[in-house]
């Protein structure tokens, strides 16, 4: 059961994120996406 429950919440999850995405393009113009490095951030606070 813990193997079909783990496939159902990463399908929900890939769906929202496809979903989302797809609504944000069809929106804007243009989208830029950034990669953090949050260790380094963390690292300088």
């Amino acid at each position: 059961m813990p193997t079909v429950l783990t496939h159902r919440i990463a399908h929900v999850r890939q769906d929202w994120t496809h979903k989302t995405t797809t609504d944000l393009t069809r929106q804007l113009a243009i989208i830029g996406i950034e990669n953090l490095n949050v260790k380094g951030i963390m690292a300088t606070v």
